[in-house]
């Protein structure tokens, strides 16, 4: 996949998303926030539209709400 340095994802360069999945092994509304320097509402934003492209999913595993990389998100 060519990423094009335009491109976003909820409004994030999609350049910085990349570094955040790497960066991350599990994501929770307060890393990414802290990550993007950014709100929790808008992280939550990021952490839905990142499900619904299949990048992470809802980790089952954790007592609290953990998101975990897809084989398509590494």
């Amino acid at each position: 996949m060519r990423i094009k340095t335009t491109d976003e994802i909820a409004g994030f360069p999609l350049l910085k998303i990349r570094d955040l999945l790497k960066s991350k092994d599990f994501l929770c509304y307060e890393n990414v926030a802290t990550f993007l320097k950014t709100d929790q509402n808008r992280a939550k934003i990021v952490l839905a539209e990142l499900i619904d492209l299949g990048f992470i999913e809802i980790d089952p595993d954790q007592i609290s709400i953990l998101y975990v990389k897809t084989v398509k998100g590494n």
